[in-house]
């Protein structure tokens, strides 16, 4: 039985169970039946709330029985032997087989070099004395394999003999309670004198430490303080019948609201109607509007209207751009007409040229005289040879004439194409109006290439005059635009007429389609509705069964959260006050085994008086002999590690000796404290 354990049933022991209520004593079965499987879980994942309610769940039918706690032994309770024996140990630990080990003297000391075994024959007499090794519940390994010896794989339990009362030799039955206070360890010394100790509560938890508590007070803390996280306290059938009743009178409300929304969806069909003149009845509205097997409905005729393509409006050419055409033409026709004039005025002298050429080629030859009659030149009217040289010049501005003829034929071909362009353009709005489209090219101009000819010419004249803004085909095209385009703008005003018409029909639409739609929703409201009632009068009992069977498994549940916080609080307070009922009526003695053990200190380093703590969160006050103000001070706070050290075997010395403990166990003894404060001194005043 681990200390955890041994603790928590002088805990239930410490109990008056004639006022326990039935919850509480089902928690504390329940709690000390299972204590080997809750003690190892904690609060963490809740993993022994969920265990614990888990037990409750599988125990809730079983009857109660009477809570029945194990005798154990209790502080100050006569012990069975008075010295031991021997002990029989192996294979256990380091001792791989049995060896046998006498313990009669009044004083035993075990000494050896590491892995000797000095520590596993402290912990075959701790098994033998307590059932249970502190170091395997520390470690959380079951004692059967932390006790397994490593080359024989096996594990015997070690058998402590012992003389009782009557000298008479028996085999010590382990008994935690009684003979926990007979054993001293070293670590727990050490434990007490370098724990941070800072409030008066950590100097509980080191008096604690010091007498091997820990696990106890790790077990109480694994107990979650929010255990209603983890018990069902609504319901599930409780909430589902209120929720049912409370749907239930929502359908109620909805049938009851029928005849008003019917009657409100009325009076919306009758502000439709209202507001259009094409039908009487809703039924021809709707009609009307989406059609039926016969016709397609306004919206949609609408539809197929809009959607034909929308002509655009005719372009004429301008009267500036008719007459620049015409304009471009007569000019181009009278800049040709000039330089032909010119040209045919000049011309006559082209035949000479062959002569002038002649005349000046003979210079060189008789440069002196006339070539034609050989008078010489000095006698000559005139030079020939400077008379030729001047013609031929003249010549030379004929023939840029022509040149300028032949760029001249080319702009009136490049007038005569626009020309015919705009022609053309006339002809095509003329077509899109309707018109004859009679607005024909002369035949002269036809061609790409236009011959430089007087046809040419004639053909350009009349092409010009075909283009005339004033001109009467000109006027016969414009007339047809205007009415076409006249007839266009009305289709578009018309158009958008049928737009807004379509605007509106569809809004109104809508609205006939909302009001559908809230018909159909009433007519599921209440379908719903009056099949939820149904359903519910069949199911009632049923859940109304099932709800009542509920609240008692809630009620239940509320007794066991009540059981659960009430028996939670009063173990943590006797966790709390554990430490000061262990240190009770020795302070006198541990201050008289300290300074024993400090018997070569200075007179200010020795102890006046010592003040163990008597309630939780109580100090432990200290008075130095050599301090004549008696002021008290915090042990913790001025005692060095050293003086601790011997504080706390002090305290386990005086308890021992205080319980009337027949023997002392004491794990490595000469570590515990220093040299000049180890025995044998500070055992005469514990003898």
């Amino acid at each position: 039985m681990s200390r955890a354990e041994v603790e928590f049933r002088g805990w239930v022991r410490s109990l008056d169970l004639d006022t326990l209520t039935e919850h509480e004593q089902r928690l504390l079965d329940l709690i000390l039946k299972n204590f080997a499987v809750l003690a190892p879980l904690g609060t963490a994942g809740a993993r022994r709330a969920t265990r614990l309610r888990e037990l409750i769940e599988e125990n809730r039918a079983t009857p109660l029985s009477p809570l029945v706690v194990p005798e154990i032994a209790t502080q100050g309770a006569v012990f069975p032997v008075k010295q031991l024996r021997s002990l029989q140990i192996g294979p256990f630990r380091g001792f791989s087989k049995a060896e046998t080990f006498d313990l009669s003297k009044p004083y035993v000391f075990v000494y050896g070099p590491n892995g000797s075994g000095k520590s596993s024959l402290c912990e075959g007499i701790e098994y033998a004395l307590l059932g249970t090794i502190q170091e395997a519940e520390a470690r959380r390994i079951k004692v059967g394999r932390y006790a397994k010896n490593l080359a024989t794989e096996t594990f015997s339990a070690p058998i402590l003999k012992a003389a009782d009362p009557q000298g008479q030799e028996v085999s010590v039955a382990a008994d935690p309670r009684l003979f926990g206070f007979c054993f001293i360890e070293k670590n727990r010394i050490e434990a007490f004198a370098r724990m941070s100790a800072t409030t008066p509560a950590d100097q509980t938890t080191r008096i604690a430490a010091l007498f091997g508590l820990d696990e106890f007070s790790s077990f109480v803390e694994g107990f979650t303080d929010n255990f209603d996280n983890y018990l069902d306290l609504v319901g599930t059938k409780a909430t589902e019948l209120a929720e049912k009743q409370a749907a239930l009178q929502r359908h109620h409300a909805t049938l009851e609201s029928i005849a008003s929304r019917l009657q409100a969806l009325a009076d919306e069909k009758a502000a439709v109607l209202k507001k259009q003149s094409a039908a009487t009845t809703y039924d021809e509205l709707l009609v009307f509007l989406n059609g039926d097997g016969t016709n397609n409905g306004r919206i949609a005729d609408i539809d197929v209207i809009l959607q034909r393509p929308v002509p655009s409006l005719l372009v004429l050419p301008t009267d500036d751009a008719l007459a620049t055409a015409t304009q471009e033409i007569h000019a181009a026709l009278e800049q040709l007409s000039g330089l032909t004039r010119r040209f045919e005025s000049a011309k006559t002298d082209v035949s000479f040229k062959d002569l002038y050429d002649a005349v000046i080629g003979v210079e060189a030859y008789s440069p002196d005289s006339c070539p034609a009659c050989l008078t010489p030149l000095s006698q000559a009217k005139e030079n020939p040879f400077e008379l030729a040289r001047k013609k031929r010049s003249e010549l030379k501005a004929l023939a840029e004439l022509e040149s300028a003829i032949d760029r001249s034929w080319d702009v009136v071909a490049a007038a005569v194409r626009q020309g015919i362009k705009t022609v053309s353009a006339l002809n095509t709005v003329s077509c899109s109006a309707g018109a004859d489209c009679d607005l024909e090219i002369p035949p002269a101009v036809r061609e790409y290439v236009l011959p430089r000819s007087a046809p040419t010419l004639e053909g350009a004249a009349l092409l010009a005059d075909l283009v005339m803004p004033t001109s009467p085909s000109v006027a016969k095209v414009k007339a047809a635009v205007t009415r076409r385009n006249g007839e266009i703008q009305s289709e578009v005003t018309k158009r958008s007429f049928l737009e807004q018409e379509k605007t509106d029909l569809r809004a109104l639409a809508d609205r006939v389609i909302e009001i559908r739609t809230k018909e159909s929703a009433v007519a599921a409201d209440k379908a719903l509705a009056e099949t939820a009632i149904l359903a519910f009068q069949v199911a009632q009992m049923m859940l109304i069964e099932s709800a009542a069977a509920e609240k008692t498994l809630l009620e239940d549940n509320r007794r066991y959260l009540a059981a659960y916080n009430s028996l939670l609080r009063r173990l943590k307070t006797y966790r709390d006050e554990l430490p000061a009922m262990l240190v009770r009526n020795i302070s006198d003695l541990t201050r008289e085994l300290y300074n024993a053990f400090n018997v070569n200190d200075c007179d200010f380093d020795r102890l006046e008086a010592l003040e163990l703590p008597t309630t939780p969160g109580a100090t432990i006050v200290v008075t130095f002999c050599g301090d004549t103000t008696r002021t008290p001070h915090d042990a913790l706070h001025v005692l060095s590690e050293g003086h601790l050290r011997c504080l706390g075997l002090a305290i386990l010395l005086a308890k021992n000796a205080h319980q009337r403990c027949p023997f002392l166990i004491f794990d490595d003894v000469v570590n515990a404290i220093d040299d000049e404060c180890r025995f044998p001194r500070p055992l005469t005043p514990l003898a």
